[in-house]
């Protein structure tokens, strides 16, 4: 059996920033709408675009970070994840600051104090983000495929040229990408006296005299 390609960098050193490479064959159907969809039944969107939606996400300790997720699809679909700084900076300060001024002036206390709440602070938050990231993209791929990499579905669509392979989207011969999930659609061999519609799931036959 394949493994999946999936390559999610979850490096601790990208301060909460998380990317993902997914083979199309591993995405579910209209994954972009149900991505929006999912995002929007779970937290506050406050800006959305064909390609990136921004919304707010509160963290364990109630703490609202601003995160944006933006998506690009070529020969595999790119995630990238990143969330808003600003507040974890703010509150690391006010910690830092408040150690300092009840540290009785004791710099011993207040180097090592520092030290453990930054790294635990920024660990438990790492953790919190990294787990956002993976229930995202959990939601739009796949889990029971075969052993090619493919579900029985997405091979019906590798197979007919009448609808997108990666969502099954119908579409016409004129075509240059699908008009749910944006894939590059390369040129049909659509069958001679055949004519389809991408904006009606209409399909008309002609015969010959």
């Amino acid at each position: 059996m394949n493994k999946k390609k999936k390559d999610k960098k979850n490096n601790l050193f990208r301060f909460f920033r998380y990317s993902h490479r997914i083979p199309v064959y591993e995405l579910q159907p209209y994954f972009h709408r149900k991505l929006r969809e999912y995002i929007q039944s779970k937290h506050t969107i406050i800006a959305a675009t064909d390609t990136t939606i921004q919304f707010v996400v509160k963290s364990f300790l109630y703490i609202p970070y601003k995160v944006t997720v933006h998506c690009s699809l070529n020969e595999t679909y790119n995630c990238d994840i990143e969330i808003e700084q600003r507040n974890f900076i703010n509150i690391t300060i006010f910690v830092v600051l408040f150690a300092a001024v009840f540290s009785a002036f004791s710099l011993h206390f207040f180097l090592w104090f520092s030290g453990i709440f930054i790294v635990v602070f920024y660990l438990i938050h790492h953790l919190f983000f990294s787990g956002l990231s993976s229930r995202i993209i959990s939601h739009i791929t796949v889990h029971d495929v075969l052993e090619d990499g493919m579900t029985a579905q997405q091979q019906e669509w590798m197979n007919n040229p009448h609808v997108c392979s990666a969502c099954g989207t119908p579409i016409s011969k004129y075509d240059s990408h699908c008009s749910e999930c944006g894939l590059f659609i390369t040129k049909q061999n659509f069958p001679r006296h055949s004519v389809t519609d991408s904006r009606f799931d209409v399909k008309y036959n002609y015969k010959e005299e």
